[in-house]
């Protein structure tokens, strides 16, 4: 009997939709391995696995190659699943498979997914504030050009609001390997719009389409008051601006000892730590966010490596009740950052302050 791999593999995979893979074998022992041709990748596992009842089977596949996707930033590789007799050089191989990081389960194909949505699991957010980047990030099953349309609604100086079409991005190239990326900014939005109508005073709210998806901002009641990135569970960055209250806290552990008739302190242990709590939250931005709590890696919005070191996440499916998320964060090098006031060159001219109300 020849060895077989009996799984019926598909050409696209979301890595939470890896299986494990089973070969049928009149062989003792068989060495399979799991390989990506392309890039840096090289091989994710090779190992030799003894034969039960002529069924030779690898465990845990997805766990394997995301791991090693996360650990070289990648959101999407070419596999090739090879299998040998041990002593043999010559490898036979599968078809190779287009495969795409995804933690988290999806109900449909990889194919279908990606061909109708942005890497992200939110159809709507808040605009990002003045001067802020946001980026958007897609694949594509196959290679196309993509033409992005989008639409703005604008405040006019009349009063009026107005929906207007608006030109932002050019044509976009994908391919499976290739990432489309649509970065842009709210002045980017503002300036095409009056570009279309020298009336408009204020976007309120921002609509892109690329193909079959689609994206919605809209103008948050509150400005953010903290910004965070992370990876989201597509491996691809993304920036939370949040309306939230942090709390700084400071812990010392220390010990004590006495010397020489005197008290001395050793093992200082100083941590400092950041407690947030956002305000009121959608249901899909709470869902959203608890991808910033899990996320391996994840910076404030000035680029501060930092950890997430604890997360509450009790998410409500009740309408009726706006769910808030909390966590605790400080920074990767353990380190608190020394926040000095900007110095007021014209603090000894100005007068000194009077109780006298006019």
């Amino acid at each position: 009997m020849a060895t077989t791999l009996t799984n019926n593999l598909l050409a696209f995979y979301f890595t939470s939709q890896l299986p494990d893979l089973e070969w049928s074998t009149d062989l003792d022992a068989l060495t399979v391995s799991l390989y990506c041709p392309a890039g840096d990748v090289g091989r994710i596992l090779e190992v030799t696995l003894t034969a039960v009842s002529g069924t030779v089977t690898l465990l845990e596949v997805r766990e394997a190659v995301e791991r090693r996707m996360r650990h070289l930033n990648k959101s999407y590789i070419p596999l090739v699943v090879q299998w040998k007799e041990p002593e043999s050089n010559a490898y036979t191989s599968s078809n190779t498979l287009q495969v795409y990081y995804c933690s988290k389960n999806v109900g449909e194909s990889c194919s279908t997914w990606i061909e109708n949505h942005f890497l992200t699991t939110l159809k709507s957010k808040p605009l990002p504030p003045t001067g802020a980047t946001e980026r958007l990030t897609f694949f594509a099953p196959r290679a196309m050009v993509v033409s992005p349309v989008t639409h703005a609604v604008c405040r006019l100086a009349s009063g009026d609001v107005r929906s207007i079409e608006v030109s932002v991005f050019g044509n976009v190239t994908v391919s499976p390997g290739v990432k489309g990326v649509l970065s842009w900014t709210l002045d980017d939005v503002l300036d095409a719009a009056q570009e279309a109508n020298e009336d408009v005073e204020e976007v309120l709210a921002f609509t892109i389409q690329a193909g079959s998806r689609v994206m919605n901002y809209y103008k948050p009641a509150v400005k953010p008051t903290a910004a965070f990135a992370f990876l989201n569970c597509f491996n691809v960055a993304e920036i939370a601006w949040l309306n939230c209250v942090t709390t700084k806290k400071t812990k010392d552990a220390r010990k004590v000892a006495h010397v020489a008739h005197r008290a001395m302190l050793y093992d200082l242990d100083l941590q400092v730590t950041h407690e947030v709590e956002t305000c009121p939250l959608p249901l899909a931005e709470a869902n959203w966010l608890d991808q910033l709590l899990t996320s391996p890696l994840a910076w404030l919005g000035d680029g501060t490596a930092i950890v997430i070191t604890d997360g509450d996440a009790s998410i409500s499916d009740d309408y009726a009740v706006m769910n808030s998320v909390k966590f605790t964060w400080q920074r990767d090098d353990g380190r608190d950052l020394n926040n000095i006031d900007e110095t007021d060159i014209n603090i000894f001219i100005k007068p000194p302050y009077s109780y006298q109300f006019d």
